[in-house]
């Protein structure tokens, strides 16, 4: 049985970042049209469709319960979303720009301009140098467009019976979703559910 390696999982999140713009701007300087957010002057140069969890944080970001902004017809929506985004126009520590992440004509993210992306690929490129030539295995990794996660087995068999592997887990988001985690843990190598973190 042939094991992933970090490098195909590199190769595959690199293949998803071709796709993936970042770009920051105040509330005030964009808003919402026909259900898109929109940035540019005379609010019309480029339209990009909002996913569910970036309108989410939008919300958050007004203070607005998500649940009303989704029952808003798209008109309704982009009237309301316009007044709290533009009202915050010159009010002092209130207009402070967003960190916009896209993927192609989606916003997947606003986040606080402050927020430090750290993205899949770059994870990942990280992790193939320091483990450079050591022996591991990946359990059941996964990379996605927004968040990735993975096991890597370094040790494995160790103890006085071999019943046990060393290893750390890594994990990321890059919408806000999850933060950077490294953790070492134990694992029984009879079974890769049987992980301990240390």
């Amino acid at each position: 049985m042939q094991h992933v390696t970090i490098e195909q999982l590199i190769e595959t999140s690199e293949k998803m970042d071709a796709t993936k713009h970042d770009f920051t701007v105040a509330p005030s300087n964009s808003g919402f049209k026909n259900g898109q957010f929109v940035t540019g002057g005379e609010m019309g140069k480029t339209f990009y469709q909002v996913e569910d969890y970036a309108l989410g944080q939008v919300a958050e970001r007004l203070g607005i319960p998500v649940s009303y902004l989704k029952r808003c017809p798209d008109g309704l929506r982009d009237t309301n979303l316009n007044y709290w985004m533009w009202g915050q126009r010159g009010k002092r520590g209130q207009d402070k720009p967003w960190l916009v992440r896209t993927d192609s004509s989606n916003v997947r993210a606003f986040l606080s301009e402050v927020y430090r992306p750290v993205n899949n690929t770059e994870v990942l490129t990280i992790a193939s140098e320091l483990l450079g030539d050591t022996d591991y295995k990946l359990l059941r990794p996964h990379v996605g467009r927004d968040d990735m996660h993975l096991r890597a087995v370094i040790l494995d068999g160790v103890g006085r019976d071999g019943n046990y592997g060393i290893g750390a887990y890594l994990g990321n988001g890059e919408t806000g979703n999850r933060s950077l985690t490294v953790a070492p843990f134990l694992m029984r190598t009879s079974c890769t559910n049987s992980t301990v973190w240390i």
